[in-house]
């Protein structure tokens, strides 16, 4: 099981995406402790298996902190516009799949408020994901904030290089 594979105690879970906090944390002097998953490493949201190890070793009490980033195409401003030229099913079938990772990680966030323990989560300011009922009770919960930023200012660059589309 997950726990085995896990071995030490893991301060950070950095969920759907690949390891960016742990080394930032790692460079500043902190322990290795952080645990990435994703696909990339093994663990598929996709399966009930995978997502049910992790909620047990959650509930286990680990990680401190848990970073979210589940993705966030589907509730793109972008995707959004290219909801009519894709057929009917197909649509909705990506809808629910990505329902089911952004309610995940909200479920993963308030076991983490539960526990008394803290979490992050990302998404675009203008994703449709911060009007989803999971979204919206996570942000309704005592003691949790918002803070919206642009990440460029943190040193986000676009893969070729550029700080965003406007300085092409």
């Amino acid at each position: 099981g997950y726990p085995r594979r896990w071995a030490g105690k893991s301060v950070l879970l950095e969920l759907f995406m690949r390891r960016r906090v742990g080394p930032c944390f790692e460079s500043l002097g902190g322990p290795r402790c952080s645990l990435s998953l994703d696909l990339l490493h093994g663990w598929n949201a996709d399966l009930w298996e995978d997502r049910s190890a992790l909620l047990q070793w959650i509930r286990s009490g680990e990680p401190e902190v848990a970073v979210g980033c589940p993705p966030c195409k589907m509730f793109s401003q972008l995707q959004q516009s290219n909801k009519n030229r894709m057929p009917r099913t197909r649509w909705h079938d990506m809808m629910a799949q990505a329902t089911i990772y952004l309610d995940f990680s909200m479920f993963v966030f308030h076991l983490q408020c539960e526990a008394h323990r803290g979490f992050a989560s990302e998404h675009p300011a203008g994703a449709g994901s911060w009007r989803e009922d999971s979204v919206q009770f996570i942000m309704s919960t005592i003691g949790v904030t918002t803070v919206t930023f642009d990440q460029c200012r943190f040193g986000l660059r676009h893969p070729n290089g550029r700080r965003s589309e406007r300085e092409s």
